[in-house]
């Protein structure tokens, strides 16, 4: 019996692209609002963002959701950049099209958002930092898993 190997072709990620429009505007702390992003392929997704604070009112991140009910949580307190917990974002390490239209609606609507206050880092071990495909750094590579 023979086995063979299949070698897969990595599949090139393009970058995000696209455009964002607000179709009802956000209230903090009173209304959810409504956006809508066009990929690069000129499709349209609405969902509505709501903003998630803490006690004080500071806004500690942003819900997406469809009409589908499928929810997109974008945390922008974890102190090391914005993170969403969609496949993009997670597997690829890199800013995905939820948060890139969600920063570009807000700096449309005049909100900002504070940096969030720096907390002490957890000591984690790190025992590789590079890609075992390509030998970039997570951040810098663009392999599919």
């Amino acid at each position: 019996m023979t086995t063979s190997t299949i070698r897969r072709r990595k599949e090139q990620v393009k970058p995000v692209t696209g455009k964002v429009r607000w179709l009802r505007p956000l209230i903090l702390g009173k209304t959810l609002g409504r956006i809508a992003i066009t990929n690069a392929n000129h499709e349209t997704t609405e969902y509505d963002i709501g903003a998630f604070t803490d006690n004080d009112g500071a806004i500690q991140g942003f819900g997406l959701a469809k009409d589908d009910d499928e929810v997109y949580s974008i945390d922008t307190a974890a102190g090391f950049g914005w993170t969403c917990d969609c496949a993009d974002c997670q597997f690829r390490n890199r800013e995905c099209k939820h948060i890139r239209a969600v920063r570009a609606a807000l700096a449309h609507a005049g909100i900002t958002v504070p940096a969030p206050k720096r907390q002490e880092a957890a000591k984690v071990r790190v025992v590789n930092d590079n890609c075992c495909e390509c030998g970039k750094s997570y951040q810098a590579c663009d392999c599919t898993i």
